[in-house]
């Protein structure tokens, strides 16, 4: 299979404001040694010691695979919370199969770990009642195959159903440094997000801004783990929608937290 390649450097925070509690990670430090755990295919994941990141290859003919670090608590619609990272990509292919020309999304947010690593997870086959993904609160990016390069917000509730926010044609651009930054407040249902490119404002034109994501009337979603998700594309709905790609991947943390929590970065 032909291998694509994205860097992406970033650092995750996760927040509960309801409960005060705040997980950070810098990646100065071997991970593993501070909760962080693989689900799928390890070898999607490696820690660069040097560079203090974390190294990962996304490549959606493999499994369902995560490097996730549990949170400690369950969060719901009824709890406020954020998680932020950076991003940098280094180079991008899709289409690398035949019979699947189009994208399939690079992925991070929080989940719920036992619906995750569930046989019948299937992220591809959206709305499913027998085999579609539940309780997720995620952050997609879909490179351009001829639709736009597209972020995306993604949250699918304990009964597998969406809400989302599609917003085009934006391109992380390889070579260039991405801070996305989501944060949800449970008193008016709002996930809202917040990007730069190299320490300036990014979003749609002509504020470099994102509508916010209403998640009213969605039904209720449990999430207890922050995760680096490659997804396989096993089970979509619509098979030429997606095609197998393979990204590699840093993490490094941001320079700034909500609440004050810094990072030594």
């Amino acid at each position: 299979m032909h291998r694509a390649i994205l860097a992406f450097c970033a650092g995750a925070s996760a927040y509960s404001f309801a409960s005060g509690a705040a997980v950070t990670e810098d990646f100065t430090l071997d991970p593993q040694t501070r909760g962080w755990k693989t689900h799928g295919d390890s070898g999607l994941f490696a820690w660069q010691k040097n560079s203090g990141e974390l190294g990962v290859t996304w490549d959606s003919a493999r499994s369902n695979s995560f490097y996730y670090l549990p949170l400690g608590t369950i969060l719901s619609r009824d709890d406020n919370f954020s998680f932020e990272f950076k991003v940098r990509l280094a180079d991008v292919a899709i289409g690398t199969t035949p019979d699947k020309p189009y994208t399939f999304q690079i992925a991070a947010g929080f989940l719920n770990l036992h619906s995750a690593t569930a046989t019948n997870f299937n992220r591809a086959s959206g709305q499913n009642n027998l085999n579609g993904p539940e309780n997720l609160v995620e952050f997609d990016y879909f490179p351009d195959s001829g639709f736009g390069a597209t972020v995306a917000l993604s949250v699918v509730s304990t009964n597998n159903r969406f809400a989302f926010s599609h917003n085009h044609p934006l391109e992380l651009t390889p070579g260039d440094w991405f801070h996305v930054i989501l944060s949800y407040q449970a008193t008016n249902q709002s996930l809202e997000t917040t990007m730069t490119k190299n320490g300036q404002p990014f979003g749609l034109p002509p504020e470099n801004q994102f509508p916010a994501l209403s998640l009213a009337g969605l039904p209720d979603f449990r999430v207890d783990s922050f995760a680096i998700s490659s997804y396989s594309d096993a089970g979509q709905n619509f098979p030429d929608l997606f095609s197998p790609m393979a990204w590699l991947m840093t993490w490094r943390s941001p320079s700034r937290r909500y609440r004050e929590v810094t990072s030594g970065c």
